[in-house]
């Protein structure tokens, strides 16, 4: 505890608690109102950063025979039983699907994507960074695996080709997008 040495101030201190010892019958209900909210909030502050949700990133390549889709998945824990999980299509121009009925647990990686009426499921591999599984989709049912990544891979092409497609009655103006997977 640092010492006053100054008369004055010495004074204006021994005054203020004199002052406050004075309303004591005031004042401690309100200090000690006003500290257990601080706690309090702080506490909650506290529990809500130590529960904070992790969000995984999956990837995973969809071989649909006329063309390769590619799918990438953020889930995060809503909570003990729920999980939150939502699909990127990256070669349907980065649409977004809300994934429901979604199961990852030590064993299985699961969940339907009731918009298109699909549904995944699968294994997960002993470290829990892989599934393999089946995507079953308007009686197709297709071989697809996911897999954990720190952070989601970048759908930036490495070229763009433009041009103009003769169509015969019309000219369309079309865009290709060329993308080397090497990076992956």
């Amino acid at each position: 505890m640092s010492k006053i040495t100054s008369p004055s101030t010495e004074y204006m201190l021994q005054s203020s608690w004199d002052n406050c010892s004075t309303m004591r019958g005031h004042f401690v209900p309100y200090f000690c109102f006003a500290l257990l909210i601080a706690v309090s909030s702080l506490n909650g502050h506290a529990q809500e950063s130590g529960t904070k949700a992790v969000q995984d990133t999956w990837y995973g390549e969809l071989d649909a025979v006329s063309r390769v889709f590619r799918f990438i998945i953020k889930s995060r824990a809503a909570n003990a039983d729920e999980v939150i999980a939502e699909l990127t299509s990256l070669d349907e121009g980065g649409a977004k699907f809300k994934l429901d009925d979604v199961v990852i647990d030590g064993k299985q990686f699961k969940f339907t994507l009731k918009s298109t009426n699909a549904t995944y499921q699968s294994q997960l591999s002993f470290d829990g960074r892989t599934a393999t599984g089946n995507w079953s989709q308007r009686g197709a049912k297709l071989d697809l695996v996911f897999e954990k990544r720190d952070k989601a891979p970048q759908d930036a092409p490495d070229e763009i080709w433009l041009g103009t497609l003769n169509a015969g009655i019309q000219k369309l103006d079309i865009q290709v997008r060329v993308s080397i997977r090497s990076w992956w």
